[in-house]
């Protein structure tokens, strides 16, 4: 790019944009790879690394703000203004993919948050903290099971092995989760990712979006009962429709769950499924499944075949 470009730009906003060039690409060369380490192998980020980024991006803020307002008298300077345009809108957007690296990779951590995760939850019938304590993956339970007491102020008085005390835990990040189906920072709720209601409405002038809660709810229905070849990205998902059979009498029960359970353990965003109860109602097998999620949260669900 001729550099007499960059003297128009500074003469007319009075603002040193190949500094700011230059700052942007050092950044890019050296700066971008130790953040990225930062969420894919748990590296150390310095401060500078921050502090850096921040000035990037205010003076991206600003840069972005003097080409709208100088718009009319860059333009009739030079064409080349139109390239310049281009290549600051291209650091525009690596930097605003770079503020977002936590939702690309998928991580819980930020780099402006510390590197623990809290998220609510209730004590279970007969496990005590030290038993939460292993199952949140800390190194060392038998003492660590003490800090979740402090954190949450409970006294020992204070529960019983009957369960149902809500308390505050905090996990390292490197317990984290592998959802690959949803892009956020899988952090508590975000977990379940956010998706456009299945039934097409729309709501503010837009489609309707679903909350995490209802998002969880809807996939878990799409997935529940479906069958091989109904997904033509995946057409070997799904209940077999031969496992089903003619009648009640020809049901292959084990391969049936299995399949079913199939398409819940390709979705991260699961933890388990179990069958409750098994019945038969008319023509039609009813299976009463418990579905737990990442997070604990348990969806009670039945799975209607109609054999007739």
């Amino acid at each position: 790019m001729n550099s007499t470009v960059f003297d128009i730009f500074q003469k007319i906003t009075r603002f040193n944009i190949k500094s700011y060039f230059e700052q942007f690409a050092d950044f890019v060369s050296t700066d971008y790879q130790r953040i990225s380490d930062f969420y894919s192998k748990g590296a150390v980020l310095k401060q500078e690394v921050i502090e850096k980024l921040e000035r990037l991006d205010s003076q991206m803020q600003q840069l972005n703000d003097l080409f709208n307002i100088y718009s009319r008298n860059l333009s009739k300077e030079t064409a080349e203004i139109w390239e310049l345009l281009d290549f600051f809108e291209t650091t525009k957007v690596t930097l605003l993919t770079i503020w977002n690296s936590a939702r690309w990779m998928r991580s819980t951590k930020d780099i402006f948050q510390s590197n623990v995760v809290k998220q609510d939850y209730n004590l279970h019938q007969g496990q005590n903290f030290e038993m939460l304590a292993t199952k949140l993956g800390y190194n060392d339970a038998n003492n660590n099971w003490a800090q979740i007491a402090i954190d949450n102020d409970i006294r020992e008085e204070d529960y019983t092995y009957e369960g149902g005390k809500k308390l505050k835990i905090s996990f390292m990040n490197d317990y984290s989760f592998q959802v690959n189906t949803v892009i956020d920072s899988i952090s508590g709720e975000r977990l379940y990712g956010k998706d456009v209601d299945r039934v097409l409405t729309f709501e503010n002038n837009d489609l309707k979006m679903l909350g995490y809660h209802d998002t969880i709810r809807q996939q878990t229905a799409i997935l529940l009962g479906l069958m091989k070849g109904s997904v033509p990205e995946f057409p070997t998902d799904g209940i077999n429709k031969d496992v089903v059979g003619s009648n009640i009498n020809a049901l292959q029960y084990p391969m049936l769950l299995r399949q079913q359970a199939s398409v819940f353990e390709k979705d991260g965003r699961y933890r388990s499924i179990e069958v409750n109860k098994m019945y038969v109602v008319e023509d039609s097998l009813v299976i009463e499944l418990q579905i737990t999620t990442r997070l604990g949260e348990v969806l009670d669900e039945q799975l209607i075949l109609n054999t007739a």
